[in-house]
């Protein structure tokens, strides 16, 4: 009887998981061919990619890319949430991530470049501290990782 219970109890937990999802990190050779709604991450040295699963598919994906610059405390970040997907907080998880990540790497400064009219990528980035700017169809963020809030406490 109690070999019952811990089977329903372990089908009751991987229920829960795959509805919750979790953040994965992915290897280079799934980057590589990893196309999500026109995201295609480029690799490098120091790279990160990391994709959220939900239900063993993939919802969404965020990149921390090294800029080859000095100092080499940069870095570039992308986020996108799949359409049907969005709202629902995956980007926030994928962002707070990606903040750990890049802590984690002693990185100093991530930039962002998206279209001007994806609100929801700039109050992201905004939720972390970033500055945004605009230049013909392009909105540019900064977020200084010393100053940046934690994405899940300036909602």
């Amino acid at each position: 009887m109690g070999g019952e219970h811990a089977h329903d109890a372990n089908r009751a937990v991987g229920a829960a998981e795959q509805w919750l999802g979790t953040v994965q990190q992915l290897a280079p050779n799934d980057v590589a061919s990893l196309s999500f709604k026109g995201f295609a991450p480029a690799w490098s040295t120091g790279a990160v990619a990391l994709g959220y699963f939900l239900g063993g598919r993939l919802r969404g994906v965020a990149h921390l890319l090294p800029l080859n610059r000095t100092p080499r405390s940069r870095a570039e970040i992308r986020v996108a949430v799949d359409e049907r997907w969005q709202g629902c907080g995956i980007g926030t998880l994928l962002m707070e991530a990606l903040l750990q990540q890049a802590q984690g790497l002693g990185l100093e400064d991530l930039y962002l470049r998206c279209h001007a009219l994806n609100e929801p990528m700039q109050h992201l980035a905004e939720r972390c501290g970033a500055e945004i700017s605009f230049e013909d169809c392009q909105a540019y963020g900064r977020i200084r990782l010393a100053d940046a809030a934690s994405v899940s406490e300036a909602r």
